[in-house]
């Protein structure tokens, strides 16, 4: 009976890899079963099917494993499985790379449609397990993928030098493919404070911080950067840029980092005491003795 209801829905089922279904093997080696059609109803109709053709042979379905999935759920639920097998065969004492080099290929192979998800998740494990598969091929198509600048950055500041690093930034925020400043902001976090890059980048977070279209992510990196990279001309941006600023939270980014980088507190309050919005933190700062929060290893760093 089994075999019977596998026969009836074998050109439904398929495994996610896409291979070709056997129904006479498939009921005797598979763990999971997946059903795919275009009625949520039919599913559940094939489900008392294969249970009652189990239950003939004195098997049994577990309810709480078997779901309809609908719509984005279907999606959700393949990429955590891909994912599991990513770690199902790193997790050995020999890792087995190939299912990950393999994540890493169908990114490659559409960057734009890459899933944030999948690529974060491939980003992490490349860094855990020192894998450089294809690392050249990704910071050239990075760009074409700034929905997941958060997730390279952190790869790229671990594989490629600082000074590499810093042409490639260069070359990108000048290119028709920076249009997302939250990106550029995100890839700009890939130079630490504590080393200070070449005059060009330097240049460019100076002008980030001076110009008054610049956004709240770009300008916050900016600005703290420069705090730690160059003190005088760092303080210089900041009080012209206070003077263009068009915004409470723009004032609010631009009053911390002056005040980390030693800007007197007269003049940052007087920068805070402008917007009523900016109240609260006038009066934290004024609680703790006007120490300002420190900034996070993971930002700074």
């Amino acid at each position: 009976p089994l075999d019977d209801v596998m026969k009836h829905h074998s050109k439904a089922i398929a495994m996610l890899t896409g291979s070709k279904v056997h129904h006479r093997s498939f009921a005797r080696w598979m763990d999971d079963i997946w059903l795919f059609g275009y009625d949520a109803g039919a599913a559940r109709q094939a489900q008392m099917d294969l249970q009652a053709a189990a239950l003939s042979i004195g098997l049994n379905l577990n309810y709480a494993k078997t779901d309809v999935l609908e719509g984005p759920e279907v999606a959700a639920q393949a990429k955590e499985i891909e994912h599991s097998a990513v770690d199902d065969a790193l997790d050995n004492d020999t890792p087995d790379f190939g299912p990950l080099e393999a994540l890493v290929d169908k990114i490659i192979d559409n960057p734009e449609k890459a899933n944030r998800t999948s690529i974060k998740f491939a980003a992490q494990r490349m860094r855990k397990h020192g894998n450089r598969y294809r690392v050249q091929e990704l910071i050239t198509e990075a760009q074409r993928m700034p929905h997941a600048a958060d997730a390279w950055s952190r790869l790229f500041k671990e594989v490629f030098t600082n000074d590499s690093l810093q042409d490639w930034y260069l070359e990108y925020v000048k290119s028709n493919w920076a249009t997302h400043e939250w990106a550029i902001a995100y890839f700009g976090r890939i130079f630490p404070s504590s080393v200070k890059p070449r005059k060009p980048l330097l240049d460019y977070f100076d002008q980030a911080i001076r110009d008054a279209n610049t956004g709240l992510p770009l300008l916050a990196v900016a600005a703290q950067r420069m705090g730690e990279w160059d003190r005088d001309e760092a303080g210089d941006a900041y009080r012209d840029a206070y003077r263009r600023a068009a915004t409470p939270h723009a004032r609010r980014v631009l009053a911390f980092a002056a005040l980390k980088a030693g800007e007197n507190r007269t003049t940052v309050k007087k920068w805070l005491s402008t917007d009523v919005e900016n109240a609260p933190t006038l009066a934290m700062l004024e609680s703790f003795g006007w120490n300002g929060p420190r900034v996070q290893a993971d930002f700074a760093e």
